[in-house]
């Protein structure tokens, strides 16, 4: 009863509340709270230890926050009110024992699948934040295929001149040397992607987030982020590319990679999934990022996400976020697949909806649905549609004030005495910072930008004098 304890305290700790799940109170009185905490198995069947317990929130917002319905083989989210009793806010929780894993319910997650979901306090921790780190994730043989087959596909770029359905290419590219920042919509190069978005353990993840019924947008992407030269991701909001009538709705990134502080992690502001969203647009049309100049966001808090390969980042929708060049001489590829629960659907103007049969096979863990569950959450139209299409990067080209120095404005930039070379540190690393924790967010670039090009120019020129 530990971590069941541990999870009602944060919950029911006000001065008058109490924790009677211990003695198995709730429905059916102490008797049949007994035989539930002994394993008697239900009708639906199952077998092992179970721990139920009643907690009371402190408040309506907390009790909006712990609305759970849980089945045998994992946890839930339901946001519907009739979840909850309104009068005792009293609310159902449930812990599952090493038994009951072992006597999960047929077709569902395995054992060692259910052991990878996410713990209350990461649950918590998602929506207190807008984020969540998993470790290790995948197992050895599953990320040794993916990186093959990342590999396979961004081989194809060699002869290419310009951007493809599949590859999105690095302005330092040429056909004789090949530089890929993305893979877009991966399933198009290559079928295991598409196995990989359903796969259990993330499922068993994404559930107690967005509920059972979970439903993939279409495509997803790998960002490869090439050591030394990986291309940088302006702040900004999913939820400005594609708002939905409800607003769960997260992205799952799985790491390829080890991702440190040295090799362009993403980073997150966290809280700011609770904010507004804000404009992503420029001169008129939609740019995918956020220009801070305009829309002044404080970043000061702004983390970064670091973990081995083979774990996921979870973010929400909502949660401003970016990343910085990879000056490193480690790659840092991520495979971003984006969720929704099945009954968010996705605003007009932002998805094609003319193949509901295609749609509806985008469900990849439980059933589709016919009803929009409609939800306030705030909204800005991504219209009218950027000035460059293909992916983000092209969207950004039109930002004009952009956070992040690019790879050839690091090549001929100027670093201040703080980052960069001679600096003893990487850059977007706080003294005292240790690696493999989150860290403050990666210097501003605006500053130097000028000086940079310009810097580079005078070099070019005394080459070429010397010539």
């Amino acid at each position: 009863m530990e971590g069941a304890q541990a999870a009602a305290g944060a919950v029911a700790g006000a001065p008058g509340e109490t924790l009677e799940g211990a003695e198995g109170a709730g429905p059916g009185g102490a008797a049949a709270g007994a035989a539930r905490t002994a394993g008697a198995a239900p009708a639906g069947g199952w077998s092992g230890p179970m721990d139920f317990m009643w907690c009371v929130p402190r408040s309506r917002q907390e009790l909006e926050d712990w609305k759970w319905e849980w089945e045998w083989s994992g946890p839930i989210r339901r946001r519907r009110p009739e979840i909850a009793p309104r009068d005792s806010m009293m609310v159902r929780m449930v812990r599952f024992g090493a038994g009951a894993r072992a006597g999960r319910r047929e077709g569902r997650a395995g054992a060692e699948d259910v052991d990878r979901m996410l713990t209350l306090e990461q649950i918590e921790h998602y929506r207190r934040e807008g984020y969540v780190v998993a470790e290790r994730l995948l197992d050895a043989d599953t990320l040794a295929e993916l990186r093959r087959v990342t590999d396979e596909a961004a081989a194809t770029a060699h002869g290419l001149t310009g951007h493809t359905r599949v590859l999105d290419l690095e302005p330092s590219h040429t056909p004789e040397r090949p530089r890929v920042r993305r893979i877009k919509s991966p399933h198009l190069a290559h079928p295991f992607y598409w196995d990989l978005a359903g796969h259990p353990p993330i499922m068993a993840a994404l559930e107690p987030l967005i509920g059972r019924d979970i439903r993939v947008r279409a495509g997803g992407k790998v960002n490869l982020k090439s050591p030394g030269y990986g291309a940088p991701v302006e702040w900004h909001q999913d939820w400005a590319f594609y708002p939905h009538t409800n607003d769960d709705v997260l992205a799952v990134g799985i790491l390829l990679d080890d991702m440190d502080d040295g090799n362009g992690p993403m980073m997150a502001l966290p809280r700011s999934h609770r904010g507004p969203v804000h404009d992503h647009h420029a001169d008129g049309a939609f740019c995918g990022g956020i220009d801070l100049e305009r829309t002044p966001v404080d970043l000061s808090g702004a983390v970064a996400l670091t973990a081995p390969a083979g774990s996921v980042t979870i973010h929400h929708a909502r949660l401003v976020h970016g990343s910085a060049v990879n000056r490193s001489d480690r790659p840092r590829r991520i495979l971003f697949f984006e969720y929704a629960a099945a009954d968010a659907w996705p605003l007009a103007g932002t998805e094609p909806l003319d193949d509901l049969d295609e749609f509806h096979r985008r469900v990849v863990h439980g059933e589709p649905t016919l009803e929009p569950r409609l939800a306030p959450a705030p909204v800005r139209i991504p219209l009218p549609k950027a000035v460059h299409q293909g992916s983000l990067y092209e969207n950004q080209r039109t930002l004009r004030r952009r956070y992040f120095e690019t790879a050839e404005e690091a090549e001929g930039g100027e670093w201040g005495p703080e980052t960069g070379a001679g600096s003893g540190r990487e850059p977007g690393r706080e003294p005292g910072h240790e690696p493999g924790r989150e860290s403050g967010p990666a210097p501003r670039c605006e500053s130097r930008r000028a000086s940079g090009r310009e810097a580079g120019r005078q070099r070019a020129a005394a080459s070429a004098a010397a010539d």
